[in-house]
């Protein structure tokens, strides 16, 4: 924390960013976005996202929406999904999924998992499907799980297993439940 304040005092925006990062770790939230502010303010497009994933956090939502297209508009990419996800935990789902769609075309692996979530929710399974495979390719296990979820929905419970597996495999507890359930439901408990 001292090197960081060290090179806050000379103007350095990364450290600025970086302290602010450090603060909010250690839950103090306001100096932390004094800090992501400052440095926000010069253009530092991490701390435009930083300062929009903690405004996020603590519930002001439109500033935070304010602050990722300020960081989208200066070519943060990972700001495109976290404005996605803002748009449609607050039920703008259209929005969200022009962002998602947008953060995909970069290579965004959790726009690729949030947009299947997004399409799988509004009843649009096949299109859900192919963006949650997508999302597996990139490691996904939450995207595994969903995958098997949905496959498990829609009667093809021997194709959901191994993404299960897989996904528990990789530490996903949801995917350990409900692997367990599977195998539970359908006669094969181990």
């Amino acid at each position: 924390e001292t090197w960081y304040w060290k090179a806050t005092d000379a103007g350095h925006t990364d450290a600025m960013t970086n302290l602010g990062l450090l603060l909010a770790n250690i839950g103090r939230t306001n100096e932390a976005e004094t800090w992501y502010r400052k440095a926000a303010d010069a253009g530092q497009i991490d701390a435009m996202h930083n300062l929009g994933l903690l405004l996020a956090n603590i519930g002001r939502t439109n500033e935070a929406e304010t602050w990722y297209r300020k960081a989208i508009d200066a070519g943060h990419t990972d700001a495109m999904y976290s404005l996605g996800l803002l748009l449609a935990n607050t039920g703008r789902t259209n929005e969200a999924e022009t962002w998602y769609r947008k953060a995909t075309d970069t290579g965004q692996i959790n726009a690729m998992h949030g947009l299947g979530l997004l399409l799988a929710n509004t009843g649009r399974t096949n299109e859900a499907e192919t963006w949650y495979r997508k999302a597996t390719d990139g490691g996904s296990s939450g995207a595994m799980n969903n995958l098997a979820l949905l496959l498990q929905n829609t009667g093809r419970e021997t194709e959901a297993q191994p993404w299960y597996e897989r996904a528990a495999n990789a530490g996903d507890a949801n995917a350990m439940n409900n692997l367990g359930a599977l195998l539970q439901n359908t006669g094969r408990e181990t």
